[in-house]
């Protein structure tokens, strides 16, 4: 099974050990499906896959979740700021296992880490029929690209602050884009190229995943 690239910024950020939980479910009322496209540096495409994002708007950012299917199994990610842990819950039909990790969450060596800061480059492009202005940020040897529109409210900039909680919001970025983006497309050093595109948003839904249904492993 081939990880999606935001399995792996999942699991970057973590240092494992067993986890405590005393949350026995999780509820949703919001989801996003986003598609995930990795480029090789010669352009042509490496890897595709779509995800949905989850979250519920009533809990500040305490938690979100994260489901991708692939061949024979589903899996789906709960991320508990509150708690700093992340429990992956995979259902193979037959057998259903849950793991707990405890996350650790990277520290910066000696000042803070500076915020993307975005410039309005006056270009537009369009995402999936809505109209789009481009935005770019630079840092580390890689390229952002935020594409920004004004026609609709539903998009991925508003969806993670709400994951991550809205006071993290000016330590992210500066001069952030205006209106709602629906896609983003990084650049990294080596020309690599990574699209992570906004298909579709549902509100008011209800999604309620319960631990109890799963066989744990280093949930205590």
């Amino acid at each position: 099974m081939k990880l999606s690239v935001l399995t792996i910024l999942f699991i970057g950020l973590c240092a494992f050990k067993s986890v405590r939980t005393d949350k026995p479910s999780y509820a949703f009322d919001t989801s996003m499906e986003v598609k995930v496209d990795s480029y090789k540096k010669n352009g042509n495409l490496d890897h595709s896959q779509t995800v949905m994002l989850y979250t519920n708007t009533k809990n500040d950012g305490s938690y979100f979740g994260m489901e991708v299917d692939a061949e024979g199994a589903s899996g789906f990610m709960v991320y508990d700021n509150s708690l700093q842990k992340m429990i992956t819950l995979v259902d193979m039909g037959a057998m259903k296992t849950a793991m707990g990790i405890k996350i650790k969450p990277e520290k910066s060596k000696g000042e803070e880490e500076a915020p993307l800061k975005f410039e309005k480059t006056g270009q537009t492009k369009t995402v999936n029929g809505f109209s789009c202005d481009e935005y770019k940020a630079t840092k580390d040897g890689e390229t952002h690209y935020y594409y920004s529109t004004q026609e609709t409210e539903k998009g991925l900039f508003k969806f993670f602050l709400n994951m991550y909680g809205q006071r993290n919001k000016q330590s992210y970025a500066q001069n952030m884009p205006e209106g709602t983006v629906l896609q983003i497309v990084n650049i990294d050093d080596k020309s690599r190229k990574t699209e992570m595109t906004v298909m579709g948003v549902k509100e008011n839904i209800e999604k309620t995943v319960n631990l109890s249904d799963y066989k744990t492993m280093g949930i205590k």
